[in-house]
């Protein structure tokens, strides 16, 4: 397998490993071309996906309150992210055809640009998914906080992008390319090098990961109280219409006589109001479902990587010489491709399921007839109130 895409993934095992990577035959085995002919498939795909991304979300966002584009916006940055990942990685997989091994400058840009951008781009876009969960926690639990927000959460995003800028930097000191060995080496020694690993495992995944699963997991099981809060707003508001419309009582009742109506069971307006709103708060409840699986999905896809890559930086060197090379191998291969392709499976969810907004549905004659009916109520009950205030 080709070093330098093993590097991308953040699995520098030292200078012994690599130069034993390097010694293999340059001729690639079956295996490793169907490999490389996926994470290419996954990368195009991801690319032209995202490109649909960000189409859609210029047309979404014109018919969109500003709390929506505010996740709007959220959500281009992160595909935005995800396809500066995806293209490091294309072009990583095309230098392989461009001769990089014998040419040190394009050597030293696929080991330190590349891999900056891979490791900066995947540890943003899960802090992108980390800024989402927290304005979803916010929404449900904090509404008018969150018709509120207009610049914060992009303000965090960009706070965030340069933290883990800076944080990532140092990658482009530390890695440098052997042009002999024709892999990527880093430059500091085993010890060191692992502990800066595994703090950037746990701070660019495990932190964001736990935050995002208590912010869901409040979100996902305090329904009956998010429900019961938007009933009792219901209620108070159907109150409030209902005592500013009882002084008007005796001149209804008389319209609904001249329209001979009284005797038909039609239901009142704040019975078809409270049906209405419990079918959009499960409408509502649906969409929050649909994207904390699509939350869930995507962390479970990046969790063999980082598990892989943990698991080189705290096992013993001794102990890790022990198990086959070719175990190594397939855990590797499945967990880069499962890691580049959350990539491509966020802008094909952005495009198919959150950007997929159903068109508004036509009432029905049943309906229409009731607001027909309703209207011609509240006019001549206006009507008959004016009379008889004397004006």
């Amino acid at each position: 397998m080709d070093p330098i895409i093993e590097s991308l993934t953040g699995h520098l095992h030292g200078n012994e490993s690599n130069a034993v990577m390097v010694a293999l035959p340059q001729q690639a085995s079956l295996g490793a071309r169907l490999e490389k002919a996926l994470l290419i498939s996954i990368c195009v795909l991801g690319i032209f996906f995202n490109a649909l991304t960000f189409f859609k979300n210029k047309v979404t966002r014109k018919r969109g309150s500003s709390a929506t584009k505010v996740s709007l916006s959220l959500l281009r940055v992160m595909a935005g992210a995800d396809t500066a990942c995806l293209a490091a990685m294309l072009f990583t997989l095309a230098a392989g055809k461009m001769g990089w091994r014998g040419n040190w400058l394009l050597g030293m840009f696929v080991c330190k640009v590349n891999l900056f951008i891979v490791h900066s781009a995947s540890a943003f876009s899960l802090y992108c998914w980390l800024v989402l969960s927290l304005v979803r926690y916010v929404a449900v639990f904090s509404p008018f906080k969150h018709l509120r927000l207009n610049r914060e959460p992009i303000l965090a995003v960009v706070l965030l992008a340069i933290i883990i800028s800076l944080a990532e930097s140092w990658l482009l000191f530390d890695i440098q390319y052997d042009m002999d060995k024709g892999a990527c080496m880093n430059g500091h020694d085993d010890d060191l090098e692992r502990k800066i690993q595994i703090t950037e495992i746990v701070l660019t995944y495990f932190v964001p990961l736990g935050i995002i699963t208590i912010c869901d997991i409040k979100v996902l099981f305090f329904r009956e109280s998010w429900s019961r809060d938007n009933s009792l707003s219901a209620k108070t508001d159907l109150t409030k219409k209902l005592a500013t419309t009882d002084s008007f009582e005796h001149a209804s009742m008389e319209n609904l006589n001249v329209s001979g109506l009284v005797n038909k069971p039609v239901p009142e307006r704040g019975v078809l109001k409270r049906q209405g709103s419990r079918r959009a708060r499960r409408a509502q409840f649906r969409a929050l479902q649909r994207t904390l699986l699509i939350s869930i999905f995507d962390l479970l896809l990046n969790l063999p990587n980082y598990l892989f890559r943990l698991f080189l930086n705290v096992i013993d060197p001794e102990t890790l010489h022990d198990i086959s090379q070719d175990s190594l191998d397939m855990a590797e291969s499945v967990s880069q491709i499962l890691y580049f392709a959350q990539f491509s499976l966020n802008a094909f969810y952005l495009i198919c399921i959150i950007y997929d907004t159903p068109k508004q549905r036509e009432p029905t004659k049943i309906e229409q007839r009731f607001a027909q009916h309703f209207l011609k109520k509240n006019l001549l009950t206006t009507q008959r109130s004016t009379v008889s205030a004397g004006y």
